[in-house]
């Protein structure tokens, strides 16, 4: 893979922030969020109120996570630069890059329903349509921190010489890792910070990983343009391919001629 490839990967994790922040901001305005204290008529209401503009930005927000493949997949590609023999974490990684991306597709799914059935079915069913998105949203954290964490685990366990991404990186993504695990306690909470409206919970997790997705990239980007963006013993691991007249037949001990070698 050449740097521009890596470059473009890169680039698309900025541009699912970005399309992400637009359909969250402008189209749900979830700023407040509708939290577990609102009675069902009152989510019912906001779902009818602005029906299109959720449409509108639940479209948006599943259109921009398909993104975090290609960004995911050059981020462990250049950490794999630094990894000896089978690349078992780089392969962790993409594997749960994958379950991290069928999660992030899924969970909008319920808050499309409720607001495409909004004000035909019953406010009961579009506020349990409402809470589920979120359980989905913020419940599901644990495939983000653990493939936040392998990332980190790989960068520390490869020889300083050999890894392109920095140690400090690494101490900061096992942070972030750490500081967004606890939002799966959400479902033992209705109210307070560790509630699915809280600070602990919601905001300090979704701002600190767009926050840190943005520093990988510069980090990522940083090791690409020092020319290395791709170790050179991970650019071809194919075994080197022996001439068929270099072989010897079994139990013969007689030496290679000369012609046979450069045959």
């Amino acid at each position: 893979m050449n740097r521009a490839t890596v470059r473009a990967c890169l680039a698309t994790g900025p541009l699912m922030a970005l399309v992400f922040a637009i359909g969250w901001i402008a189209g749900t305005r979830w700023i407040p969020v509708p939290g577990p204290s609102m009675s069902a008529e009152a989510v019912a209401a906001l779902y009818v109120d602005h029906r299109v503009s959720y449409l509108i930005g639940f479209t948006l927000m599943v259109l921009a996570v398909p993104l975090l493949a290609p960004w995911g997949a050059a981020l462990a590609l250049i950490s794999r630069s630094g990894e000896r023999g089978q690349p078992v974490v780089a392969y962790a990684q993409l594997v749960l890059l994958s379950c991290c991306v069928a999660v992030f597709v899924t969970l909008y799914m319920p808050w499309a329903l409720a607001a495409y059935r909004a004000g035909e079915v019953s406010a009961e069913t579009t506020h349990t349509m409402h809470e589920l998105g979120w359980i989905m949203f913020i419940f599901t954290v644990p495939p983000f921190a653990l493939w936040i964490a392998v990332l980190a685990v790989g960068i520390l366990w490869s020889p300083r010489e050999e890894q392109l991404l920095p140690r400090w990186f690494a101490f900061y993504s096992l942070a972030e890792a750490l500081m967004i695990a606890p939002a799966a306690l959400i479902v033992f909470f209705k109210t307070g910070p560790l509630a699915y409206d809280g600070f602990l919970a919601l905001w300090l997790p979704l701002v600190s990983f767009f926050v840190w997705m943005q520093v990988a990239t510069v980090v990522a980007w940083r090791a690409v343009t020092r020319g290395a963006a791709v170790a050179p013993g991970a650019v071809d691991r194919r075994p080197t391919v022996v001439p068929v007249a270099c072989l010897r037949p079994v139990g013969e001990t007689r030496p290679l001629s000369t012609s046979a070698v450069d045959g």
